[in-house]
């Protein structure tokens, strides 16, 4: 079977990929596709996906076991941990493990097994290494608007079920752009003080009742997700701006439960807006509040520093919704 190598620079860190045919390889494209590049760079970190026995190595009892449990689509997952080293377990599916010092990743798969890979291996090991270069994910929606100060990024955050995605396209069909429905990342930058807010433009996924609130979504190309029932991947290429440049942030909106009756925004304590940020989306892979985890850290109380903070509840009906948050980016 014919090899494939692909390069990405996702602003400014280089992932080579090699893998084991283009089936496999697309499932990195799907991710990074937007970042591709025919520049190599000698600091590029290397990741391989092949085929094979994915029961995992001996080695794997010197990595503490960080968590195990089903995954949103069905698959169980177990995942192991040390300094520098990354495992994630697919049991009888997939394995990947992520050497940082070597900069090194590695997928194993089954035959067969390929439809997994994607959410359980690669999007998780992309995170992983674009976290150790400074580049950490955060899981809420981001968004690009315009002020008198230029380009700004809103973020949307929530608990899985908030309406994360459903908010933010309906904000992209009023006229932002979209960056992110859920893997939005947030670095240091100017001499690592202010934060930059950047998005990977995947496909959304959607529920039939968005499709109902949001009729334009019709237009778009789309196809029915894997082990869900009644939701649909959306290619919305159309309100992504592909491989926009990272944006200072202005505004994060933490999305509250809906009511029946008016779109309800109100200001949010900064210290309160931290602690809910860090709650969602620190993981606390080493023993201390340093390296990856100390990192990621420092960028998200810059990012919220740097930002507007407000709770909102919103109504059923999301017209006007736009009109509501377009002064709070402004201000």
């Amino acid at each position: 079977m014919k090899g494939v190598t692909a390069t990405y620079d996702v602003h400014g860190t280089h992932i080579t990929v090699e893998a084991a045919g283009t089936e496999l390889g697309g499932l990195v494209d799907t991710v990074l596709k937007s970042c591709a590049t025919d520049r190599p760079d000698e600091k590029t970190f290397l990741l391989c996906l092949r085929y094979g026995d994915p029961a995992p190595p001996a080695d794997s009892a010197s990595l503490r076991l960080f968590w195990s449990g089903i995954l949103p689509s069905g698959l169980p997952m177990v995942f192991r941990c040390a300094d520098g080293q990354r495992e994630i377990e697919l049991p009888g599916r997939a394995r990947a493990r992520l050497d940082w010092p070597r900069r090194l990743a590695e997928v194993v798969v089954t035959r067969g097994a390929e439809g997994c890979v994607l959410d359980g291996c690669v999007l998780p090991l992309v995170c992983a290494i674009l976290g150790h270069a400074g580049q950490h994910v955060i899981h809420a929606a981001s968004l690009l608007g315009s002020s008198g100060r230029g380009r700004r990024a809103l973020l949307l955050s929530g608990v899985g079920g908030a309406g994360k995605t459903t908010t933010a396209l309906a904000l992209a069909g009023a006229g932002l752009a979209l960056m992110a429905d859920d893997a939005s990342f947030v670095r240091l930058a100017s001499g690592r003080s202010e934060a930059e807010v950047w998005g990977l433009p995947l496909p959304c996924k959607v529920h039939r009742n968005t499709l109902a609130m949001l009729p334009w979504l019709e237009r778009l190309p789309r196809w029915p997700a894997a082990r869900s029932d009644g939701e649909f991947l959306i290619e919305v290429a159309r309100v992504q701006p592909p491989a926009a440049p990272p944006a200072p942030p202005a505004l994060i909106l933490f999305l509250d439960p809906r009511n029946a009756e008016e779109h309800r925004v109100r200001p949010m304590e900064k210290t309160a807006a931290l602690s809910r940020l860090l709650r969602e989306n620190v993981r606390a892979y080493e023993q201390t509040a340093e390296s990856v985890a100390g990192e990621a850290f420092a960028a998200m109380a810059a990012l919220v520093r740097a930002s507007a903070t407000y709770r909102v509840s919103l109504c059923p009906s999301l017209d006007g919704l736009l009109d509501r948050i377009a002064p709070l980016l402004e201000a």
